[in-house]
């Protein structure tokens, strides 16, 4: 492989009308893999230290490291296996048949389903600690943070609707939500 086909391609690329292959290097799929398996998980870091102490804590991270790289081997041989394929679907059909279709579509969208989940408990988590001397308890720490995450969805959700319906009118708001 040269060198201009292992660099990554950049939006500029696009805009000058050069052809990309369909999917990712691995390099770009290492780092978002990565990014999100420590996005979350360097929140709680400290206190799952702090709760098991440092040799119990250090080994469960060396557990789960390896448990990565084990994910990464395994990613790796369905690649070789199935060099066709750019989606885990697709890669599922010929593994598993329907029914590792339906393992794969099941747990992309419980995944979808629980990481607001993991983010409000962590933002009441964050809460309560932030107001500790008031004790605060759990219900009340989701429930002052669901007030908070609310209205900001109901925002974003009428910006969605107010655009389309521009844009079904023929006006340009260049994607700007205007209130």
């Amino acid at each position: 492989m040269g060198r201009d086909e292992a660099r990554i391609p950049l939006l500029h690329d696009v805009e000058a009308g050069a052809v990309l292959k369909s999917g990712t290097s691995w390099v770009l799929t290492a780092t978002v893999l990565l990014g999100d398996m420590f996005g979350l998980g360097q929140l709680t870091l400290p206190q799952t230290f702090a709760r098991l102490g440092y040799a119990p804590a250090s080994a469960l991270l060396l557990v789960f490291c390896v448990l990565c790289c084990y994910s990464g081997f395994l990613y790796q041989r369905l690649a070789i296996l199935c060099p066709e394929a750019s989606l885990f679907d697709q890669v599922a059909r010929r593994a598993m048949g329907r029914t590792g279709v339906a393992l794969v579509w099941g747990s992309m969208y419980l995944a979808i389903f629980l990481c607001p989940l993991i983010f409000q408990i962590t933002c009441a988590e964050a809460l309560k600690q932030v107001l500790y001397q008031y004790e605060v308890s759990t219900l009340a720490a989701n429930l002052a943070v669901a007030l908070m995450i609310i209205p900001l969805a109901q925002v974003t959700a009428g910006c969605r609707v107010r655009q389309g319906r521009r844009a079904s009118k023929g006006s340009h708001s260049k994607g700007r939500c205007t209130t």
